[in-house]
């Protein structure tokens, strides 16, 4: 079985399985030798679906005992990524700030990637407002402070693209057969396409994947996610079932 598809299955199976699977997999992956075994089953562990099982797993990303120190902005991205984690990332990192930074003061890119996870699925006026404030409330921002006038600017986008274009890209997408799924689904390729010549409504699929999507759609058995990009383009990134 390719890695690409473990990965898959070992995260379906955190995800509809019990907290006794989740504790399997955490402790393959504690006894686990081989490094490229040991990511899979690494980033399988933020797929629960369980608060508090995620909530651990932030609280391992600085303890530097199971995860370590460079895996920890990943495994925060990786919560943040689940949906039922996203807030929880959010209040992890603002309430850690200090702690974050410090320990990530010489990899300004792994905290950017961190933030850039959290803030992806931001598309509410509140959300800007609770990104500003915390900013506003910072002494001192340190190495994150570029990146989170980033996130500022990101969430901006977002939620314009989701005032302007969204509803309009829906209805093309369900007009040509396409219907929204529940819940998240764990990326296995980047060749997706929507499947038609024609162009929707103020987007353009992009030939590269790997963000957050903000739209989960499927037609015949191939899931799409939908990303809002700049310029009123959107990112395609592939999926398919088992």
């Amino acid at each position: 079985i390719s890695p690409a598809l473990r990965q898959y299955m070992y995260c379906i199976a955190v995800r509809e399985g019990s907290e006794s699977d989740w504790f399997f997999v955490l402790t393959r992956y504690r006894q686990e030798t081989s490094p490229g075994e040991k990511n899979l089953l690494l980033r399988a562990l933020p797929c629960s679906s369980d608060v508090w099982i995620l909530s651990t797993l932030l609280d391992m990303s600085l303890e530097h005992t199971d995860i370590k120190r460079d895996d920890a902005t990943g495994m925060i991205g990786w919560v943040a990524k689940n949906p039922a984690g996203n807030r929880l990332a959010w209040d992890f990192v603002k309430h850690h700030w200090d702690v974050i930074i410090r320990h990530f003061a010489q990899s300004p890119s792994r905290l950017k990637t961190m933030v850039s996870s959290i803030v992806a699925a931001f598309h509410q006026d509140y959300q800007l407002q609770e990104l500003r404030a915390f900013i506003a409330a910072q002494t001192e921002l340190g190495i994150g402070e570029q990146t989170l006038r980033q996130a500022v600017e990101t969430v901006e986008f977002n939620i314009k693209w989701y005032k302007n274009s969204y509803p309009q890209l829906v209805q093309w997408l369900q007009d040509k057969g396409y219907f929204e799924t529940p819940g998240f689904l764990v990326p296995l390729d980047t060749d997706a396409d929507l499947e038609s010549s024609a162009s929707p409504p103020h987007a353009h699929p992009a030939s590269s994947g790997g963000s957050a999507g903000q739209i989960s759609i499927c037609k015949n058995r191939k899931i799409l996610v939908l990303s809002p990009k700049p310029r009123g383009r959107v990112q395609v990134v592939g999926f398919r079932y088992l």
